[in-house]
């Protein structure tokens, strides 16, 4: 069974990639702190905590590093929050102030799911990032970003991002972002079952179910 987890709130620019001569991101420029995001937010958790850190590596050696709200943790999986407060845009979605992003990380899966919701709990897309070597520590999860990403709209199939970025990683990294690919590809549907309902309890104030 696909099990779920993650969000977060930054502190500097937003990266933007290309696909198709348009530029897209999967973050805004700027967030919320992680207190004004749980106070927004929170359903009555008690779960918040400021200062966990989504620290993302590139294969170049670059790294960027974003404050985020902790929402909930297991021993293999975290789950961090935060609202935007600017309108951006991925590909041709536009992405409106106020949304909601819950982030979903896991050690053990070669990906990891931003859930964009509505405050009001609407789905708005999900945009999964394929991931190489990510590792869970006490205030902080470090992740290596294999290029392409896949953006999911309700009632739409799959739509696979920076497809170049993915063509140009070195051979060994190319391999693993291509069955990472090729696995999210063969089981999106439950990847974003799974993330919506544990979105569900979360936005309800529930926590989440280990499994």
């Amino acid at each position: 069974m696909y099990k779920t987890a993650g969000a977060c709130s930054h502190s500097r620019a937003a990266t933007t990639r290309h696909q198709g001569g348009r530029n897209h991101s999967a973050r805004p420029e700027e967030f919320l702190p992680a207190q004004e995001a749980a106070r927004r937010c929170r359903r009555g958790t008690g779960m918040e905590k400021a200062g966990f850190l989504e620290v993302k590596l590139r294969p170049d050696g670059s790294r960027q590093t974003f404050r985020c709200e902790l929402v909930a943790r297991g021993t293999e999986w975290v789950v961090l929050r935060y609202v935007t407060t600017r309108a951006w845009q991925v590909d041709d979605l536009q992405v409106q102030p106020g949304t909601l992003t819950y982030a979903y990380f896991w050690v053990d899966r070669p990906y990891n799911v931003y859930h964009w919701v509505s405050l009001e709990g609407r789905t708005i897309a999900y945009y999964i990032n394929l991931s190489d070597a990510a590792r869970l520590e006490v205030d902080r999860i470090i992740w290596v970003d294999l290029a392409a990403d896949v953006l999911i709209r309700p009632g739409t199939p799959p739509q696979v991002l920076d497809t170049q970025e993915l063509a140009d990683l070195p051979r060994p990294l190319q391999d693993r972002a291509r069955k990472a690919l090729a696995s999210v590809l063969d089981h999106w549907r439950e990847i974003t079952e799974e993330v919506e309902a544990w979105t569900r309890r979360l936005h309800a104030g529930q926590g989440p179910r280990e499994t």
